[in-house]
């Protein structure tokens, strides 16, 4: 295939006659740009979808989520359980959803100017110690919290958490609030074992506004 054979020259066209083997060299090319674009339009749609950077799992990071950024990590917008010391940085202009959860991480913090999102449960939730500064959205799932902690959460809000149906929006064993938003609980704005509140927002629930043992 890789020998050309030439069979003459017309005389009246200059033109050579017969080149064999053109053909299958021309369709190997064209073959070979196909599979490059075919490459390139994979890399960028993987690069749409996964927004958020580092990926998941990684500890001690700064991770920064532009764009869209939908069940980067399964049915988890992003991270997992395991996910230790990171800083999440969801700027402005740009989401994150999952069918699950949100964001989910160990403990860390989460710094909010975009939209977090989750059909099922939590927005944002951590197995124990959170921070979160939210100048966005952040929305819990049916019958779920906008954002959960395990263990102490420090929450600034200045933009908007709301939960649907029966849970409260905010949810920790203490919970230390700083409130200049709006905080919409499907039952209460928080519901945590302590509870140190700071508000010049606007706050609600179905049942009550906060339920806590200790309420400061």
């Amino acid at each position: 295939m890789g020998v050309l054979g030439l069979r003459g020259v017309d005389l009246k066209s200059g033109e050579l006659k017969g080149i064999r083997a053109a053909r299958p060299v021309a369709a190997l090319q064209r073959h070979a740009m196909m599979l490059v674009l075919l490459l390139s339009s994979l890399a960028a749609s993987d690069r749409a979808q996964a927004a958020c950077a580092p990926t998941s799992p990684v500890n001690n990071a700064t991770v920064t989520c532009t764009g869209t950024t939908s069940g980067q990590n399964g049915n988890t917008g992003y991270g997992s359980l395991t996910d230790s010391g990171n800083t999440i940085n969801v700027l402005s202009g740009a989401s994150v959803t999952g069918i699950d959860t949100g964001v989910q991480l160990h403990d860390g913090t989460v710094n909010n100017a975009g939209t977090i999102s989750v059909t099922n449960f939590s927005g944002v939730v951590a197995v124990t110690d959170l921070t979160v500064n939210n100048s966005g959205k952040i929305f819990g799932g049916t019958g779920a919290f906008a954002v959960a902690a395990g263990g102490i959460l420090n929450l600034t809000n200045s933009g908007t958490l709301i939960a649907t149906t029966n849970q409260p929006a905010i949810t920790a064993f203490t919970a230390n609030v700083f409130n200049s938003g709006t905080v919409s609980g499907g039952t209460r704005a928080i519901s945590a074992n302590n509870i140190n509140l700071t508000n010049s927002g606007v706050m609600s629930g179905s049942d009550s506004v906060i339920f806590g043992v200790d309420v400061r």
